[in-house]
């Protein structure tokens, strides 16, 4: 499997969809899908993250989705 990239040291080179792990707070900390963006005009062209209930600024860690099984 592969290993967590965080945020700091770089961002995925496509768009697409992603295993993350986000740190809302001290208390509460997750794995999650979400899909990374590239940036819009809206946002000066910025990448960002997003996934249910809008844009997330909380993730941490990023890495490739997994493939799924044979057969399925």
């Amino acid at each position: 499997m592969a290993e967590w990239i965080s945020v700091k040291d770089r961002l995925p080179e496509k768009e697409g969809w992603y295993l993350v792990y986000t740190i809302p707070d001290k208390k509460h900390k997750s794995v999650n899908k979400a899909e990374f963006c590239k940036g819009y005009e809206w946002n000066n062209f910025e990448p960002y993250w997003r996934g249910a209930g809008g844009h997330w600024g909380n993730v941490a860690y990023w890495m490739p989705l997994p493939e799924p099984p044979e057969g399925r």
